[in-house]
């Protein structure tokens, strides 16, 4: 007999949403961690008195997390907008109000919101850059489409950037009657006032999870799962080979980037169409690159988020925002500065046991410190203290790379051996709100009570 129904690899937040549902559906689930700490990249910390992120995030208000806190019972946590957003235009700040075309911009959007699903999957291999050529060629245009672009989409480069992904996630809000501003929030108390009530969830429910338990494989009899293998015991020594245990169960979720899917399974289980496609994913991603700043008061208005199209020494786009509640038990404030980097142009982060990506790092590092210097007035004299961050941050959304180019959450020839993460193609949509999206469709599959 099986020892649980479901086995999720992954305790992040794509294993907590999933975790939580199967048990909240009567489920007996285990979550296997290879951290000491839930929450993945969506963990946050203490540092004195401030809360941290691991990197970071914005969730938005389109509704999959709060549908999913709501199927749990849980009250959702209070998201803090930025309402309004100013634009690095010709060397000084400016409202973006002022840098759009705004009458032709809501006519175009509601030419968005009237795109049929359908229609849309001929927008998908078309670069925003070669979009905006074919309406008008104007700056004022091209800055409009390069800073929504730039802000929802994963990836740097205007041109390598998907227009059906963009129209996607523009119409998410659109079709709800929200409006753009409502495309991006902080959480108040960080990110474990998400994650933390799932965990309760999980765990309140029968479910169990695992810490510093990574799975060395998972177990396929005749192409369907028997559950995963765990490694016993401590080594004695870095080459030691461990004895090995099954944990049994009738349905494994991997919820590791898809890329890292053969970290946890011999690829041999798959065709060989899809070893390649597995792999050659891991070519394509993006990486987010922040600095976080401690100063005692806000630099420009707390509400205020700040883009620039083109930073001067890192080349790349920059946002620029104030977490709005993560220094306020030491009374002080954060300043994020961010890029992200295409993964052609800047080192590859899954190489850092390389001298030369850890130099370029730091190097990288240090002309975003240049850049921020420059273009946030007093933030040299008002800091107490920074820390830098690097990690991949994802698929990058370009033409080739979206929708149905993506792996979807079940694999061919393994019977009940599921994807979830924000790679896959069920994913589709906004940040951490696509996780809870996928996550919703997974529970529903695996409810044992939907047929009842």
């Amino acid at each position: 007999m099986a020892d649980y129904d479901a086995v999720i690899i992954g305790a992040g937040l794509s294993g907590l949403c999933s975790g939580a549902l199967l048990t909240h559906h009567g489920l007996k689930v285990l979550l296997l961690e290879k951290r000491s700490y839930v929450g993945g990249r969506a963990a946050s910390i203490k540092h004195g008195k401030h809360i941290l992120d691991d990197g970071p995030h914005m969730p938005d208000e389109s509704g999959d997390l709060e549908k999913l806190f709501k199927t749990l019972g849980l009250e959702y946590p209070e998201l803090l907008p930025y309402p309004m957003g100013d634009g690095w235009i010709n060397g000084e700040w400016i409202s973006m109000r002022e840098a759009f075309p705004l009458q032709e911009a809501r006519e175009v959007l509601q030419e968005f919101a009237a795109i049929s699903d359908e229609a849309l999957n001929d927008y998908n291999d078309i670069s925003v850059a070669d979009w905006c050529k074919t309406r008008k060629n104007t700056e004022e245009w091209s800055t409009m489409f390069r800073y929504f672009a730039q802000l929802l989409l994963v990836g740097n480069k205007f041109e390598d950037l998907s227009m059906g992904e963009l129209i996607f996630l523009l119409r998410i809000p659109l079709l709800q009657g929200k409006r753009l501003s409502q495309v991006g929030g902080t959480v108040s108390g960080g990110l474990t006032s998400l994650t933390e009530p799932l965990r309760d969830i999980i765990e309140n429910n029968g479910g169990e999870i695992r810490l510093s338990c990574p799975v060395n494989d998972i177990v396929i009899d005749d192409g369907k799962v028997r559950g995963v293998e765990i490694e016993t015991g401590d080594p004695l020594f870095p080459s030691q080979v461990l004895e090995t245990e099954v944990i049994e169960a009738p349905v494994v979720i991997c919820t590791l980037p898809i890329w890292d899917l053969f970290k946890v399974v011999s690829e041999d289980e798959f065709p060989g169409w899809y070893q390649d496609w597995i792999r050659d994913s891991g070519k394509r991603v993006s990486h987010i690159w922040s600095l976080i700043y401690a100063v005692e008061e806000p630099l420009w208005d707390i509400r205020t988020f700040r883009w620039v199209p083109r930073l001067p020494r890192t080349g790349t786009f920059g946002i620029f925002f104030q977490h709005q509640t993560y220094g306020d038990d030491a009374d002080e404030t954060q300043v994020n500065v961010v890029i992200q980097g295409n993964y052609r142009d800047l080192p590859d982060l899954n190489q850092w046991q390389c001298a030369k990506t850890r130099r370029e790092v730091r190097r990288i590092l240090k002309c975003l410190e240049e850049d921020a210097v420059e273009l946030i007035p007093g933030l040299v004299e008002a800091t107490k203290w920074r820390i830098g961050q690097a990690s991949v941050f994802g698929l990058t959304e370009a033409p080739g790379n979206t929708a149905f180019h993506r792996p979807s959450m079940r694999v061919p020839a393994v019977e009940n051996l599921y994807l979830l993460s924000d790679s896959i193609r069920e994913a589709r949509g906004l940040g951490m709100q696509s996780i809870a999206k996928a996550s919703l469709e997974l529970g529903e599959l695996l409810n044992p009570m939907k047929n009842v």
